[in-house]
C-alpha cells in the first residue's frame, strides 16, 4: 500500500487532490458549526443563570430578592406589590418546579430567553424573559406568561399579562420539544440529562451512559475518578490531554479546536469550570466530527465527561438536536 500511495499515476494524482481538499473543506464546516453552537450556548449562559437565580429565589419565598434581580426600568413599571400578584397569578410561578428553555439569544447588551416554565401539579405554560445590561450585570428587563409568549412586547409586558394560560395558543416549538423528550437521572452519577424519544439509552457500566441515535451517532457520557480517589486525573486538563492522546492514536492527523473555559452551575448554585474541544478524524473508513466536554463534579473525587460523536455528513442532521440536550444537562450536588 506504501508504493501505491506514493507513485500514483500523473492522471489519478489529480482527483485525489482534489477529494483530499473537499474532504478537509467539509470537515473544517462541520467543525466550525459544532463551535459555534457551542460557544453560543455558554455566551448566553449569563442571562440563562439570572433567569434560573429568580425562579429558584420564588421558589424559596424570597421575592423581594426576585424583584431585585429585575431592571431599573422593569421596577419603574411595576411595583413590587404588582410584581408579587403577577407571581401569584400563574402556578408555573408560585408553585415553580423546573423548566427548559428551548431558544437564547444575546444581542449587545439585550437579550431573549423562551421556553417553558412547569409547576409541581404538572401545569406547564410557555414564557419569554427580555434582558439588559446594567453597570455589567444582566436584569430582567420583561418575564411574559401570556398566550402569546413570544410576541414582541415591552418591559411593562409581565405586568399586564392574562390571569391564565391557554394551552391551545402555548408556544408549539417548546412543547413539542417538551414532548419528544426523555429525562435519564442517576443520583449515583451524579447528574441528569434529556434526551430525544426516538434515541437509546444504554448503561454501559457502572460510570458510563451512552446514548444512540443511530450506530454512528452517539452522545456518551462517563464518570472519571480523579487521583484522590485513585484515578490518573488531578483537573480537568488531565482528562482533555488523555482525551486527545486517545484520539491520536486512532488517527494521527487528527485536528483539535480548543473550546474557551465555560462555566457550568450545578444545582446547589456551586460554579463549575468545564472545559472543551472538538476534534476531526478518520476512523472505521469514515469522517468524524467528535465534542468533548470536561466538567468536574465539585467534590474533588469525579470528573464527568460528555462524548458527542458524529459522521461529517450526518452533523447537520443532529447540530440542533445536540444543542438542545447540552441545554438540558445538569450537573447534581
Amino acid at each position: 500500500m506504501a508504493n501505491d500511495e506514493t507513485k500514483p499515476s500523473s492522471e489519478e494524482a489529480k482527483p485525489k487532490k482534489k477529494m483530499k481538499l473537499w474532504k478537509k473543506i467539509l470537515l473544517g464546516v462541520a467543525v466550525f458549526i459544532l463551535l459555534v453552537i457551542i460557544l453560543a450556548f455558554y455566551a448566553t449562559s449569563g442571562i440563562v443563570k439570572v433567569a434560573e437565580k429568580q425562579l429558584n429565589l420564588i421558589a424559596s419565598g424570597d421575592l423581594k430578592g426576585a424583584y431585585a434581580l429585575t431592571s431599573n426600568d422593569f421596577q419603574k413599571s411595576v411595583s413590587y406589590d404588582k410584581f408579587l400578584a403577577y407571581v401569584n397569578n400563574y402556578e408555573v410561578l408560585k408553585n415553580y418546579k423546573d423548566h427548559k428553555f428551548s431558544s437564547r439569544e444575546i444581542n449587545g447588551d439585550t437579550g431573549t430567553i423562551q421556553g417553558t416554565l412547569t409547576a409541581k401539579d404538572g401545569t406547564a405554560a410557555p414564557v419569554e424573559y427580555k434582558f439588559i445590561k446594567e453597570n455589567g450585570e444582566w436584569k430582567i428587563l420583561s418575564v411574559d406568561l401570556s398566550t402569546n409568549a413570544g410576541a414582541n412586547t415591552n418591559s411593562s409586558s409581565g405586568a399586564t399579562a392574562p390571569t391564565a394560560v391557554s394551552g391551545s395558543n402555548a408556544t408549539p416549538s417548546a412543547t413539542a420539544t417538551d414532548a419528544s423528550l426523555n429525562t435519564f437521572s442517576d443520583p449515583a452519577l451524579g447528574y441528569s440529562i434529556q434526551y430525544p424519544k426516538d434515541w437509546t439509552m444504554e448503561k454501559k457500566d457502572a460510570v458510563t451512559v451512552l446514548f444512540r441515535a443511530t450506530a454512528d451517532v452517539t452522545l456518551d457520557i462517563q464518570n472519571l475518578q480523579s487521583s484522590n480517589r485513585g484515578g490518573k486525573y488531578t483537573d480537568n486538563n488531565d482528562v482533555v490531554k488523555d482525551l486527545k492522546n486517545q484520539l491520536k492514536s486512532m488517527d494521527k492527523n487528527v485536528k483539535f479546536n480548543d473550546i474557551p473555559d465555560m462555566t457550568m452551575q450545578r444545582s446547589d448554585g456551586l460554579e463549575l469550570t468545564a472545559k472543551g474541544f472538538a476534534a476531526k478524524l478518520f476512523a472505521q473508513g469514515k469522517n468524524f466530527v467528535f465534542m468533548y466536554i470536561v466538567v468536574p463534579h465539585g467534590d474533588s473525587l469525579t470528573f464527568h465527561e460528555l462524548e458527542f460523536m458524529a459522521p461529517v455528513d450526518s452533523f447537520d442532521k443532529y447540530s440542533d438536536t445536540m444543542k438542545s440536550v447540552l441545554e438540558t444537562w445538569k450537573i447534581n450536588k
